[in-house]
């Protein structure tokens, strides 16, 4: 249903006919105003009004849903094909804790072996990703409940091994990592009436979030987040 200009529209129209042509009667004026902007009379102008602000709630909530279903069809395939990967994803974290564990190395030289391990990184952004694909309770469904995250990669990565957040001992067992990281995301901010009639690539647009992280990995690759937060600026 096409969306009605303003009834100021018709008024400043009907005043100009009138001005053109003085004869006119103002409800004549206002009726010709009409046909100029599609309608047939002015009385046609307001009950087509009428229909479509009775109709915009509807089809907008229907908008809604049929974002909502896109959404949780696009964000469960995509689950489908990122959990498998990532709970198979080879990466050598027993090893190094092996290492670390058997010899005392500085925090230069964890770093450094670390970084040298480049299957960390990308096991790092499997995580997020899947993480980030099934959270219903992430953070960003508050600020745009229709959203579909399709990239993550990570940045700035501080390892440590035998210290904790606050570079303290600690006994446990764990890769200590933390970093930033970004989410690439296709989000549905808002649907208008001009969403509905010229829809192409569906409801949704291509955002990045940003955020950091810290997090622990133990040896069976067993992920625990510590802190993580995400950040829009839109």
């Amino acid at each position: 249903m096409k969306k009605p200009v303003p009834l100021s529209h018709i008024q400043r129209k009907a005043k100009q006919l009138k001005k053109e042509n003085p004869t006119l009667k103002h409800h004549q004026a206002l009726d010709e105003a009409s046909k100029s902007f599609g309608h047939t009379n002015l009385k046609n102008y307001k009950n087509n009004a009428k229909a479509y602000k009775e109709w915009l709630p509807i089809a907008l909530e229907a908008g809604a849903d049929a974002a909502m279903n896109e959404q949780a069809e696009r964000m469960a395939a995509k689950l489908n094909l990122v959990y498998p990967l990532f709970q198979s994803f080879k990466v050598p974290v027993q090893d190094l804790i092996d290492i670390f564990k058997r010899k005392k190395h500085s925090d230069k030289e964890i770093q450094s072996i670390c970084e040298k391990e480049s299957t960390l990184k990308e096991y790092l952004e499997l995580f997020l990703l899947q993480d980030s694909l099934d959270d219903i309770d992430w953070d960003l469904v508050t600020i745009a409940p229709y959203h579909i995250p399709n990239h993550a990669t990570v940045k700035n990565l501080v390892y440590k091994y035998g210290k904790d957040a606050f570079d303290e001992p600690t006994d446990a067992d764990v890769l200590y990592v933390e970093g930033e990281y970004e989410i690439t995301c296709k989000i549905m901010f808002e649907h208008s009436q001009e969403d509905i009639n010229s829809r192409n690539d569906g409801f949704f647009d291509d955002r990045v979030l940003t955020g950091t992280f810290e997090l622990t990995i133990d040896k069976n690759k067993n992920v625990t987040i510590e802190d993580i937060d995400i950040g829009y600026d839109w």
